[in-house]
């Protein structure tokens, strides 16, 4: 009889046991279904901010995006001959470059071949307004032809060295001419007005006081004037990447004194990618 009772209070125990198990295992389930729905919920309102909250804009960025919708972009990363990657999202294809022979300088590297270039050896900004040039793949062409024959996300100016000697104020009212013509005809696109290039400071003392490092100084804070980021138009200089400590262009950098060596033409390719990401806000 002991032995009998002892059995069935063992088996009372038992299941007691097994019973708050059982409980104890529901009710982590149902605390561990409301964390997943609490966890949801959070993530869900972390969606909607991130949808809600967008970037202040400006007319000239409501035009840069509806540029980019509209043109077909390839993504790819350059690297510069100091080993800098440059991240792109650019169709150097849609590009054109108007300018002198240093402008061609940057054409003969190829590092941005697929672009369209608008450039002479000697040209002057009253040439660029005239006959016009050879086009590789086109032919002779004026600067009205070419700005109706394709459209252009990134357009790049540089004219000035080869002009001084002349009047400033002729000099100026034809550079504006210029990019006014530019951006009348290509109203989409990025228009970036780059400083001229320092001579080195050998070069620059040997000539006459028309055609040293001081009137292209002088030359150059006046063509800054014409840039206007709320149409899209920037000035860029380059000077930054070859300047010695006399604000001239490195000996090492130049062969003449007045053209960068080739593999410095490469460097310069490589920052007017970097700086058409930058007013694209890519970085």
């Amino acid at each position: 009889m002991k032995r009998g009772r002892f059995f069935r209070a063992l088996v009372v125990v038992l299941f007691t046991l097994l019973f708050a198990l059982v409980i104890v295992f529901f009710t982590a389930l149902i605390v561990h279904g409301l964390d997943e729905k609490e966890t949801e919920k959070k993530i869900n309102e972390i969606k909607e901010q991130m949808v809600t909250v967008q970037p202040q804009t400006t007319a000239a960025t409501t035009k840069a995006i509806e540029r980019e919708i509209e043109s077909t972009t390839a993504t790819t990363v350059t690297t510069t001959s100091t080993g800098n990657l440059v991240p792109m999202a650019l169709d150097m294809s849609r590009a054109l470059f108007i300018g002198d022979s240093r402008t061609v300088g940057i054409h003969d590297t190829r590092v941005i071949s697929e672009a369209t270039f608008f450039a002479k050896v000697g040209a002057t900004v009253f040439d660029a307004l005239g006959a016009g040039f050879n086009v590789e793949g086109w032919g002779q062409m004026t600067l009205d032809k070419v700005l109706t024959i394709k459209s252009y996300n990134y357009i790049y100016i540089m004219y000035g060295v080869n002009e001084l000697g002349s009047d400033d104020e002729v000099i100026l009212n034809a550079y504006k001419k210029l990019v006014d013509k530019v951006r009348t005809a290509q109203p989409w696109a990025r228009v970036f007005v780059m400083a001229n290039l320092h001579m080195s400071a050998s070069f620059s003392e040997k000539r006459d006081d028309s055609m040293t490092n001081e009137a292209l100084d002088a030359l150059n804070e006046e063509i800054s004037k014409f840039a206007d980021e709320d149409d899209m138009i920037y000035y860029i200089d380059v000077n930054e990447l070859f300047d010695d400590y006399n604000h001239a262009m490195k000996g090492s950098a130049t062969g003449d004194g007045l053209h960068p060596k080739s593999q410095y033409y490469a460097e310069w390719a490589g920052w007017l990618l970097q700086k058409t990401c930058d007013a694209l806000n890519f970085d």
